[in-house]
């Protein structure tokens, strides 16, 4: 305390300034790491509602418009297309094929189809910790969303 009296008057001032000033900063930062991740966060899960919303929208449309006129015109509609002639892909299958295109994409979207029911020719498959994590829970709650932070690629979620 004497070593603090014995400072001049503007020290004595300008230091509890200084150190306020800096816890204030530090503060500062902290909160503001913690709002831009929640903004980041809620973005987000916003927009990808919106992107599912549209795939729903384009596989209902793909549904109401497409299949039923492609069955009529003698086409077959199942989820190995690529393998037969004369054969569209089911809705599901026209999902899975656009998300295997947006992996080739450098845009970094992805769009991946879980479920307990997989085609044949996805029998194989494991889910990752994602799928077997969101299955369950959107049974118990089918209007809710699931979401999960994760890592993707190297780019985290911090």
């Amino acid at each position: 305390m004497r070593r603090f009296q014995a400072l001049g008057i503007s020290t004595r001032i300008l230091l509890p300034v200084t150190v306020v000033m800096i816890l204030g900063c530090l503060c500062l930062g902290i909160h503001l790491a913690r709002v831009t991740k929640q903004n980041v966060k809620e973005t987000s899960v916003r927009t990808a509602r919106q992107t599912a919303s549209q795939f729903l929208k384009l596989r209902q449309y793909y549904t109401a418009n497409v299949t039923g006129k492609a069955k009529s015109a003698g086409l077959a509609v199942a989820y190995d297309h690529k393998a037969n002639a004369g054969t569209i892909p089911l809705p599901a299958t026209m999902i899975h094929d656009l998300s295997e295109e947006f992996r080739k994409d450098p845009s970094g979207i992805q769009l991946r189809l879980y479920s307990n029911y997989p085609f044949p020719n996805r029998r194989g498959r494991t889910l990752d910790e994602f799928g077997q994590s969101s299955i369950p829970y959107l049974e118990q709650n089918p209007g809710a969303t699931f979401v999960k932070l994760d890592s993707i690629g190297g780019r985290g979620a911090g």
